[in-house]
């Protein structure tokens, strides 16, 4: 923080490196002004925190996948953590009490019907109902292709029951005003 009040991000590297005629061990240090970067990364994460339950990274290739940001309150796996596609859909269906919800969770977390989406539309969207203490929740999940096609997948899961709910009080309100 400077005098001004102002809060300015800096990286600095150093580097040691042995004068091979003097035998000496020399430093070479320089510091990169990263405001732009540092502030992008706040933006980012205010927007990550306020708006999604999870962003998450799907490896084709080892058919695992890796939180790169989630809720507090999400218990299972960490950031970073390496953990198997199919283990993690089958502990999201363990949270499902009901058949036909759960059956319903697992076509649209298919990776083969995640990836027959990509392919045709380069985007997936998918929403479920999951009922939680007696209340139905919805979940909308989104895939996108990180890079290109064929790359990793990133997914983004929302809770949307407020916005559901307040959808259906306006449809309620609509038809009897007709």
């Amino acid at each position: 923080v400077y005098e001004d009040g102002s809060r300015h991000g800096r990286q600095a590297t150093l580097s040691m490196i042995k004068n091979p005629a003097a035998h000496d061990v020399e430093a070479v240090a320089y510091s990169a002004d990263i405001d732009k970067r540092k502030q992008d990364e706040f933006i980012m994460d205010k927007l990550i925190n306020s708006s999604f339950d999870y962003v998450g990274l799907i490896h084709l290739h080892t058919r695992t996948f890796e939180f790169r940001s989630r809720r507090d309150w999400i218990k299972y796996g960490k950031i970073g953590e390496i953990l198997d596609y199919d283990q993690c859909c089958a502990y999201i269906k363990k949270l499902i009490p009901d058949a036909d919800e759960c059956r319903y969770f697992e076509e649209i977390s298919s990776l083969e019907n995640i990836l027959a989406d990509l392919r045709e539309h380069g985007r997936r969207t998918a929403t479920y109902m999951r009922t939680k203490l007696g209340k139905p929740h919805y979940v909308r999940l989104q895939y996108t292709w990180v890079e290109e096609p064929g790359s990793d997948i990133m997914v983004v899961r929302t809770d949307i029951t407020d916005a559901y709910v307040r959808e259906q009080e306006q449809i309620v309100a609509l038809e009897k005003a007709k």
